[in-house]
């Protein structure tokens, strides 16, 4: 998908101008105006190229020095592995592995060997805080003939001490491998001559001695680079959802890093009416006790997958909360009577002692 994005906005940069070669321009401006609308058109090529050299180079090594940064400084903790997806080059990847690598490729600037392995693992670990927490990354195997990461095994990850980290957990063992390919070279320095090159001809097409004024504002090379700007950056950013995931990427962070595990009462559930990457945002109404013993109600929106619509329920629901921000909460699974989808050692004595004195309660009501 991302990969059809970029082809979109290059379409319109690159191959939609070559429609009007042949069209001359159909107003002539005034030579102050043609020099404005020569200025807009640089910036916009400007930006344009700054654009894809800032997230195809920059980007990249600014987060691979961040990674190495809280691999020096983190915590080290150990991981138990309990599921482990291979995802294999040797060329008999379904399409929905081949479209997973194509993210791992395009996430990390860097293209995996042949013979290797990107393996895609969930495991479980303690945070900050003592408190059980279920994660995810990918990695690439180069030696997967020695088994290092079976279900079961056990793993090393480094926690940020941060709170605002970026990212909540990184592989404290691997290599970081963010190595920019020739080709997104050889991309910048086509638009850099692209630009330079369509308006020479242009330019020799249109000026007839009379200098800039064949240029305005709906002139190709004038606007072409702003409409690869705006379908990048509102393709990218509004339809894969990624606007929502920064503004909550952080705070999930947070409380992977720094949450702890309640019990408390969901009393309402409502749809919101929005959806994001196709899946709805619920607003719960919950009602918890802390590990201090204090009670909290919050009101709070939260996406939840089309697969897991059974579970918005109201009763019972295993949630993750902050300690100094009470109000931050995320659902983890609901409780059920017939399937006990809690693990006991999550929680303290107090809010076992709690949930027991809550079930004898009732028991007694019905009695």
């Amino acid at each position: 998908m991302k990969t059809f994005f970029r082809l979109f906005g290059d379409f319109w940069v690159f191959v939609f101008p070559l429609f009007f070669i042949d069209i001359p321009p159909f107003i002539e401006t005034s030579p102050i105006m043609a020099m404005v609308y020569f200025v807009i058109g640089v910036v916009g090529w400007l930006v344009f190229i700054g654009i894809r050299f800032w997230k195809s180079i920059i980007v990249p090594r600014k987060m691979a020095g961040k990674v190495e940064n809280m691999r020096r400084n983190g915590k080290k903790v150990e991981a138990k592995i309990l599921e482990k997806k291979v995802i294999s080059i040797q060329g008999d990847s379904t399409d929905e592995e081949l479209e997973f690598l194509e993210e791992f490729n395009d996430k990390f600037s860097t293209k995996v060997s042949n013979g290797d392995q990107v393996l895609h693992l969930v495991f479980e670990f303690e945070n900050h805080v003592g408190t059980k927490m279920t994660g995810s990354l990918e990695l690439v195997d180069s030696k997967p003939s020695q088994k290092r990461f079976e279900k079961g095994n056990y793993l090393s990850l480094v926690l940020p001490l941060d709170s605002n980290a970026d990212v909540p957990y990184y592989f404290a063992d691997g290599e970081i491998v963010m190595k920019t390919p020739i080709s997104t070279y050889l991309f910048i320095a086509f638009c850099l001559l692209y630009c330079v090159v369509s308006f020479v001809i242009e330019y020799h097409l249109y000026s007839n001695g009379r200098g800039l004024r064949f240029l305005h504002i709906f002139f190709p090379w004038v606007v072409s680079p702003y409409i690869g700007i705006f379908v990048y950056k509102t393709f990218d950013s509004v339809f894969s959802g990624r606007i929502f995931e920064r503004l909550n990427s952080k705070t999930q962070n947070k409380l992977l890093l720094y949450g702890k595990k309640a019990i408390g009462d969901v009393t309402e559930v409502s749809q919101t009416g929005v959806y994001i990457n196709e899946q709805p945002q619920m607003k719960f109404n919950v009602i918890y006790t802390d590990e201090r013993g204090q009670t909290h109600q919050a009101s709070f929106k939260q996406i939840v997958m089309l697969n897991d619509l059974h579970k918005t329920q109201t009763g019972k629901w295993e949630l993750l909360y902050l300690r100094d921000e009470p109000k931050v909460i995320e659902l983890l699974n609901p409780i059920s009577n017939k399937e006990n989808t809690i693990n006991l050692d999550d929680f303290s004595k107090e809010e076992l002692a709690e949930l027991l004195n809550e079930i004898i309660s009732k028991r007694k009501n019905k009695e």
